[in-house]
């Protein structure tokens, strides 16, 4: 939640400051480092399940072999990205049309980035340790005081200049303080990891890539595509054309995160349910999770919708030019909503395939599905633009979700593909409409909200009762009388239930 509010707050202060230009030419960069903090993501998984694993089992002098093993050839990796962020900045710098000024700082801006991954890479053995010793506590507190001092340090930089080079620098020093941060507190907590000396140990990288292996296909697959769309949009139309794009993809992804992080609790029990659960039990969890994740995609799709215009008139206050960029990004935004509504049915039944030990399906599915969605992307561009690398992606992942992975969802739970489409969707998609509706009558006489507490009494609190009392309708009524009797066990309500009887 951290995060989301500092990139509302940020986001319309830096595109005042850098302009369209500049802010399109900080987004682009970040695509290109981005390819390489896919290493970080990928062989991030891979790390911390080993270093949890050997934390788990007492043998600290396990966790320290594994560290001194996979070091040097982090390190080299490493090297090889700052390698390739000079190559990288070269290019940009004498084939992307920019101003001058924005031209000269492209070289020292990816070579910056590419150094902090690199830094990253070299440290997350030490920093997996807080996740492997189950200290969330610590690592969340890190983040959110990090995130807190890069927001802060944004700031004042811009107050003083609108060098996108200089931002790239705060984001630098602040990445690596986290780093830092990170590093320090391990050691605190395992005084043995003193012990690490980094040496070549073969048997240690072969873990290394025997669990990161598949971690990091499935990253590469599903960040593959934004960076993908971002370069192609920069190239093929205009830097300035990033803003709208990036608005647009932002707001969706943070709304898609309600249901994709949530989905992630998910893993133990079905893990727990392959191994001593039963079919039915499997697929009642799944359709029950399926359709929630649903329910609250479709319906951030349609009141992102219905409310759009207001919100971004009033969080693009100080951008010159809002209009055009609020009407370039609305359609944007309806279809990285319906990618984010694929993706939280997928979120489910990606806990289901790794409960029954099947990540290579994952990574195979997603690698094909970027494949395709690279090609429809390219050719739609031609056509419609911007939008059409959005619709790609669209096409893409909805071929990929309805004809793959729900065909093996539904075989993993032992019920026909079709009925268990049925199951999952058709609830879902009434109480869309139906909330969909009353809110749009609502919006049709309500007060047009023109400052933030007017945003939220007419449009934020309304919005929410109204999902609130249509959400029944997603529910069978088996599990809506189970729902009662939970509350109804309640200690709480029971006591209050009682009491209002007696008087």
């Amino acid at each position: 939640m951290i995060h989301v509010a500092i990139t509302f707050f940020l986001t319309p202060i830096v595109i005042a400051r850098l302009g369209a230009e500049g802010y399109g030419v900080w987004i682009l960069v970040q695509s290109f480092t981005g390819y390489y903090s896919l290493l970080d993501m990928g062989l991030r998984a891979g790390v911390t399940q080993t270093v949890t694993s050997r934390i788990a089992s007492g043998n600290m002098l396990s966790l320290v072999s594994y560290i001194s093993g996979t070091l040097p050839m982090l390190v080299r990796i490493s090297m090889f990205i700052a390698l390739a962020g000079f190559v990288v900045g070269y290019i940009l710098t004498n084939t992307l049309t920019v101003s001058p000024s924005l031209q000269a700082s492209l070289l020292p801006m990816v070579v910056v980035q590419t150094i902090g991954i690199g830094i990253s890479l070299i440290s997350f053995p030490f920093t997996s340790v807080l996740i492997g010793m189950q200290r969330y506590d610590l690592s969340a507190g890190v983040a959110v005081s990090t995130r807190l001092i890069n927001a802060l340090a944004t700031v004042l930089v811009l107050n003083y200049t609108n060098n996108v080079f200089f931002l790239s620098i705060v984001h630098f020093a602040v990445n690596a303080l986290d780093d830092l941060i990170r590093c320090t507190i391990a050691y605190r907590l395992i005084p043995l990891l003193s012990q690490v000396r980094p040496k070549n140990n073969r048997s240690e990288v072969r873990e290394f890539y025997r669990v990161g292996g598949w971690n990091f296909m499935v990253s590469v697959s599903q960040q593959m595509l934004q960076r993908f769309n971002t370069l192609v949009a920069a190239y093929m139309f205009s830097v300035a054309n990033l803003v709208p794009f990036s608005l647009a993809g932002s707001l969706a992804e943070h709304s898609g995160k309600v249901t994709t992080m949530a989905a992630r609790v998910l893993f133990p029990a079905f893990s727990h349910l392959s191994h001593k659960g039963t079919s039915a039990q499997t697929q009642s969890l799944f359709q029950i999770s399926s359709r929630i994740s649903l329910a609250i995609s479709l319906s951030a799709v349609s009141t992102g919708l219905i409310w759009f215009e207001p919100f971004m008139n009033l969080w693009l206050k100080s951008v010159t030019d809002k209009d055009s960029v609020i009407a370039s990004a609305k359609m944007l935004f309806v279809a990285f909503g319906l990618i984010n509504v694929f993706n939280s049915l997928r979120s489910i039944g990606w806990q289901l395939v790794l409960g029954k030990d099947k990540v290579e399906f994952i990574g195979k599915t997603m690698l094909m599905e970027s494949g395709l969605a690279i090609v429809l992307s390219f050719a739609l561009a031609r056509f419609f633009g911007v939008f059409g690398l959005v619709l790609g992606n669209l096409l893409a992942i909805a071929f990929s979700t309805l004809w793959i992975c729900m065909p093996m969802f539904s075989k993993m739970i032992n019920i026909s593909s079709l009925t268990n489409m049925r199951n999952v969707f058709l609830r879902p998609m009434i109480y869309s409409m139906l909330s969909s509706g009353i809110l749009y009558g609502w919006s049709r006489i309500a007060v047009v909200p023109c400052t933030w507490a007017e945003l939220l009494l007419f449009s934020a609190i309304p919005t929410l009762a109204i999902l609130l009392v249509a959400s029944p309708v997603v529910f069978t009524k088996i599990e809506l009388e189970y729902v009662f009797q939970s509350v109804y066990r309640s200690r709480f309500i029971r006591k209050w239930f009682l009491r209002n009887q007696r008087g």
